[in-house]
């Protein structure tokens, strides 16, 4: 298992390219916040809103075990998506949009769809 480090370093990989903030703004943006590894990949919640960096091959049980717990502990789980293409996932494994902040859709679901 990866430390909480090597957790917090792979999630900034993945997003510093598209962030417009240091490496240690974007670490402070990260307090509070609960970082978990599975056989998902990474998830980042506080509370029921997350966010998701997946690893390998994306299947219905990578999704259940990401989200699932989130459903069951809170009753619903949110996210935030810009990605046209994540939108459609999203809607497909049953997020349903709740709202609209600029390009960003904030997402919840109470059951999933797989």
């Amino acid at each position: 298992m990866a430390t909480l480090d090597d957790l917090r370093e792979r999630l900034w990989e993945t997003a510093k390219h598209t962030l417009f903030c240091s490496k240690e703004h974007y670490f402070a943006s990260l307090e509070g916040w609960e970082i978990v590894e599975g056989a998902y990949g990474v998830r980042v919640s506080k509370g029921p809103a997350f966010h998701w960096l997946p690893c390998g091959r994306l299947n219905k049980s990578a999704i259940r075990d990401c989200i699932q717990p989130l459903i069951d502990q809170y009753g619903y789980a949110e996210t935030i998506t810009v990605d046209a293409r994540q939108k459609r996932f999203n809607e497909k494994i049953g997020f349903v949009r709740i709202g609209e902040i600029e390009d960003e859709t904030i997402y919840r679901i109470t059951t999933l769809r797989v």
